[in-house]
């Protein structure tokens, strides 16, 4: 997206198919008007109606404790260069004694404004930053110092309902040219730019899926060129290559790290590839290198079927809707395949340039992304594994009483066991 006009352009052209619908409010001390059509348009690309309105200017606080937040969803920009007018230039010439009068006044403000919203049902709070006026100087300036203390002091007293997001990821990812509107900051606070928007409606937008139940639980990950550089049927296990030593196989390597790292939070990982079972099984269990193992994935769809049958018929042992799978491939028409026969699944293509697919990794989180994660999530591998089982056993028996006499099931009842807390509120998001 180039520029505004083209995000405006873009967001008259979609479609206004709705499964959702989202309450914002933006809190803010700077003008942060156009940010409204930016996550308009993430939300309605993903068929989230969101309805956006905003506090009174400079007004945080007083905003934060009104009625009429509880329940919605509460983005702040709080700006530390506009705590008061042209404290980025003027705080260099403070006093230590009038930097303290100044943090100790804006501690009362955050203090008071975090009591009101508790009442939200997610606030996604930015983080200080000194990044815009201090990115040219090699000091650590008076400026960075304070968004230090400010961020220590909300991480420690902000309530659960509370998300961080960095806007300096946001500068970086687009750099400050792009990003940071100075003239529109000296003449109207008008800090951000286009680029910035438009980063900053990404990086939240997986927190405002969330919100709306739609939550990944599945990752299918495609072999050939995903897990490993080369085709197995062509170079055999010993031609393929993810041994992260070499640049050849780096990519690849950090790509099953990723995945490991998401299967520890929870997220189930299986496997989709057209392939001889044996030959897949022969690298999981002989192939050095391979981080990903056999235990743990919870299914492998290793066949000669279309994929987007296999994804289904997984979705059904599993016993959850194939709009909760991330699927990841390397191949041009199995992607466009995916998306034709199954676009409820979010589908990923490999880039086949080694460095551009390795950077792209690191954002295989934000498909994952829970507002509430429970010690429960790291052991649902295996009570998926047993749904499979399940859906094995179930097969033999013609008679469905019969199968569930055979499961030996027992029922666990709890009163009021507060360690259950949290997976209770998970569940409620489904």
């Amino acid at each position: 997206m180039n520029s505004y006009l083209d995000l405006l352009k873009s967001k008259k052209a979609l479609k206004e198919y709705y499964q959702h619908n989202l309450d914002i409010v933006v809190l803010n001390n700077i003008t942060t008007n156009p940010l409204k059509d930016y996550i308009e348009y993430q939300c309605a690309s993903r068929e989230i109606y969101a309805r956006i309105e905003f506090g009174d200017y400079d007004n945080i606080a007083q905003n934060a404790n009104d009625d009429s937040i509880d329940g919605k969803v509460v983005l702040v920009f709080w700006e530390l260069a506009n705590l008061i007018h042209g404290l980025e230039y003027k705080i260099e010439s403070f006093t230590d004694i009038q930097i303290q009068e100044l943090e100790e006044k804006v501690k009362a403000e955050i203090l008071f404004a975090f009591q009101g919203l508790e009442k939200a049902a997610l606030v996604i709070l930015n983080r200080f930053s000194a990044l815009p006026f201090s990115y040219n100087r090699t000091q650590e300036g008076k400026l960075e110092s304070l968004a230090s203390r400010l961020n220590q002091f909300c991480f420690e007293h902000s309530p659960k309902v509370f998300k961080w997001i960095n806007p300096d990821k946001c500068i970086v990812a687009s750099g400050i040219e792009q990003s940071i509107d100075y003239k529109g900051f000296l003449k109207n606070k008008v800090l951000y730019k286009h680029a910035f928007y438009w980063n900053y409606s990404q990086l939240i937008q997986p927190y405002l899926n969330a919100v709306c139940g739609k939550i990944n639980k599945l990752l299918a990950l495609d072999c050939d060129n995903t897990l490993w550089k080369g085709i197995l049927g062509e170079d055999g296990v010993s031609g393929i290559e993810m041994n992260e030593n070499t640049f050849r196989g780096q990519a690849f390597a950090a790509a099953q790290y990723q995945a490991m790292a998401l299967g520890k939070k929870g997220v189930l990982l299986a496997l989709a590839s057209k392939n001889n079972p044996e030959d897949v099984n022969a690298v999981l269990k002989d192939q050095q290198a391979t981080i990903i193992k056999d235990d743990s994935l919870v299914a492998k769809k290793v066949n000669w079927d279309p994929k987007g049958q296999n994804l289904e018929a997984l979705a059904n042992e599993l016993n959850i809707g194939v709009d909760s799978f991330v699927f990841v491939d390397d191949s041009d028409f199995e992607v466009q395949l995916m998306k034709d026969q199954l676009s409820e699944v979010t589908t990923l293509q490999v880039n086949p340039k080694g460095v551009e697919y390795y950077r792209d990794q690191f954002s295989w989180d934000n498909y994952f992304v829970q507002l509430n994660e429970s010690k429960e999530d790291a052991n649902k591998l295996e009570q998926y594994k047993q749904n499979v089982k399940r859906a094995d056993e179930e097969r033999k028996f013609k008679d469905f009483d019969g199968f569930l006499k055979s499961l030996d099931l027992q029922l666990d009842i709890n009163i009021n066991n507060e360690k259950l807390i949290p997976r209770m509120a998970q569940m409620t998001q489904k």
